[in-house]
């Protein structure tokens, strides 16, 4: 699983964002996946990603899946969308030169093609590892240091996918730099990023993923937790 993180992490490193389009759950997970890469493309290139597409009812996935298909973007990264249904329309990006980066945690769709990189963790029979954790993981092989300071944005995704016991460094790390104090799997119940992960969930909910995606990239790029849990228009659930 390492070597396939540094794979791309490498392919990450040298890609413009404007050539990137990302396709993401709007919830805790993909959420501050997202973010992550995101705040990536900021320090390096000063740039967001080309676009960032959620599904929902007036947008779902088949529709987004024609959608990329007439645009074919260089590289379509997937994060924690379930996408196990549409493998023929993955088959048609990456027969038609778009690589596909698939960090979904839930279905694993393995397809045979250099174009496709698929970071499953239940390939390598991780159960409890998720999409912003593998993010974390891949963007820190480009910025250790500068990551590892935001490892509470994958955090937060973790615990609420209860995500603990194959993301032990995660959550190490957290601890160490006083980000977290999370030491057990108990103690994820009553952890401040889990009340995060509640609120990032209500909020998208209820007024919309890319206010709750604006407030996470705002806080992950001045690295504060405490902006997103003291926002006023935050929902507590």
């Amino acid at each position: 699983m390492l070597n396939e993180i540094k794979r791309v992490s490498r392919i990450i490193e040298k890609a413009n964002p404007h050539d990137i389009v990302i396709l993401s759950h709007p919830d805790h997970d993909g959420l501050t996946a997202t973010v992550l890469f995101e705040t990536y493309f900021i320090k390096y290139h000063g740039v967001k990603s080309r676009k960032v597409l959620y599904p929902s009812k007036d947008l779902p996935y088949r529709f987004i899946f024609r959608r990329l298909i007439n645009e074919r973007p260089k590289i379509l990264l997937i994060l924690d969308a379930l996408i196990g249904k549409y493998k023929n329309y993955i088959m048609t990006l990456v027969e038609g030169g778009t690589i596909v980066i698939n960090m979904d945690h839930h279905d694993i769709v393995d397809i045979s093609h250099n174009n496709y990189f698929n970071l499953n963790p239940h390939k390598w029979q991780l159960e409890y590892v998720n999409t912003s954790s593998l993010a974390w993981q891949v963007l820190r092989e480009i910025d250790r240091d500068y990551f590892d300071e935001r490892c509470w944005l994958a955090g937060i995704g973790a615990v609420q996918d209860l995500c603990y016991y194959d993301n032990k460094f995660l959550f190490k790390t957290m601890y160490k730099r006083g980000l977290s104090n999370i030491s057990s799997y108990e103690d994820l119940f009553d952890s401040e990023l889990m009340r995060c992960a509640k609120m990032i969930n209500a909020t998208s909910h209820e007024v919309g993923p890319d206010y709750v995606y604006s407030k996470l990239l705002d806080a992950s790029l001045i690295n504060s937790l405490k902006t997103i849990l003291e926002d006023d228009k935050m929902i507590c659930s």
